[in-house]
């Protein structure tokens, strides 16, 4: 089976990772949702008015950022320094100098397009708008403060600000939904070595979704896979029309490369001179990391084998890696009693993936996917009474149920060591 891993429904409107936490946890709250509901509820939220003393941080904002005429008559409020000021919700949060980025405020017309962002990356189900278990790993890492300072203003949780563990989930999920266009992308941006601006990155944009088409043009089989091919030629079109014209901030070129970029800005991977500009460089973490994984010939192998290990040496993170069968099962058991299903099932991978965030971000221990997946095997051999699997539609192995919580386990033959 082919995986075409490049994000659908790319807008410049996907910017900041934080709006999701927000979208997932409405998700959360019914089975089914549209896209209606959730996009207003969306904006609704996060346009609503709060009045707050000032501060020169939201001065700079308001006078770099909202610059449209719809905030003349804010733009000349503040220009007197009045004590108090009336702002939507994420402006105030926006503002905030602890943010890496100040941009992606979204706006009414946003509705339509932003919570395509939750479904792109894997964390929702398309058509259904309801959450998948990798969007419910999300939530666990969420805390109810972070939540709520949607709907009420918090001074001292700003949502837009990404923690370690979200960090983590955020950063699989784009590998995994868009590592075809991200590899080629960040291996060029890696060989320049030095600063560009969102217009330099997405001038390359063409060449890359022509060589994914060509790549996967003989190997897709689905109907769905080659209109998603034929969409992206069609997109590499697009975008190449604005190169060498003057800077707007819109049309295809922007569309596209957006979401390549900001999100990754809030992870760490990139840093901007100035947050309210479009322009980045590399941080050194980010140099690291893509050193990584842009040396990696399979993007499943990367994921499964080396994620943790590439994170914990690019951000320093001074973890040490473990092959204790009965550390690891502890943690594994403890993820999948969160994600389990009623019926007491919960996805290898995503289990995986959870036990290896909390366990590196708490512990400063880690272990990868696929060697947790493979001692889970084991375990199940050695003792079927505590342990079974169940398959997917294509028939492989992908649901795990614990019937007995592991206790001072010991598994031969242990792990072996990175």
């Amino acid at each position: 089976m082919i995986v075409i891993r490049a994000l659908e429904n790319t807008n410049r409107s996907m910017q900041r990772l934080g709006f999701l936490k927000y979208l997932a946890s409405r998700c959360a709250a019914r089975d089914t949702s549209n896209l209606t509901v959730l996009g207003q509820e969306l904006i609704s939220t996060v346009t609503q008015k709060v009045k707050l003393s000032v501060k020169p941080e939201i001065l700079r904002y308001i006078e770099r950022r909202l610059t449209d005429r719809a905030y003349q008559e804010l733009r000349k409020i503040a220009s007197k320094n009045p004590e108090f000021l009336t702002l939507e919700i994420q402006d105030v949060y926006l503002s905030s100098t602890e943010l890496p980025s100040r941009t992606g405020k979204l706006v009414h017309d946003d509705w339509r397009k932003f919570p395509y962002f939750l479904s792109s990356l894997g964390l929702m189900r398309k058509g259904l708008y309801s959450l998948v278990v990798r969007g419910y790993a999300l939530l666990k890492l969420v805390s109810p403060q972070e939540i709520t300072a949607f709907k009420e203003y918090s001074s001292h949780f700003n949502p837009f600000k990404l923690d370690l563990k979200q960090k983590m989930l955020f950063l699989f999920q784009l590998l995994e939904h868009d590592g075809d266009i991200l590899q080629p992308l960040y291996s060029q941006i890696l060989a320049e070595n030095g600063s560009f601006s969102d217009r330099d990155a997405g001038d390359l944009l063409p060449d890359i979704f022509r060589g994914l088409e060509k790549r996967l043009r003989t190997r897709v089989i689905s109907g769905s896979d080659i209109l998603r091919l034929q969409r992206l030629l069609s997109t590499a079109s697009n975008v190449e029309k604005w190169k060498g014209k003057p800077y707007t901030g819109k049309g295809a070129r922007e569309e596209s490369i957006t979401v390549r970029l900001e999100p990754l800005v809030d992870i760490g991977l990139l840093e901007k001179k100035d947050p309210c500009a479009y322009k980045y460089h590399l941080s050194l973490p980010g140099k690291a990391f893509f050193h990584f994984f842009t040396a990696s010939d399979d993007i499943d192998s990367f994921l499964g084998k080396y994620f943790f290990h590439s994170l914990n040496s690019s951000f320093k993170l001074g973890a040490k890696t473990t092959t204790n069968s009965n550390f690891i099962l502890n943690q594994l058991y403890q993820s999948y009693d969160s994600l389990k299903s009623p019926w007491g099932y919960a996805p290898l991978t995503d289990v995986a993936l959870l036990a290896g965030i909390n366990s590196l971000a708490d512990k400063k221990v880690y272990f990868e996917i696929n060697d947790a997946i493979a001692l889970l095997k084991t375990f199940q051999k050695q003792q079927p009474e505590a342990i079974r699997f169940n398959i997917n539609r294509m028939g492989k192995l992908a649901y795990v149920e614990f019937i007995i919580p592991p206790t001072n386990t010991q598994i031969q033959p242990a792990l072996r060591n990175k």
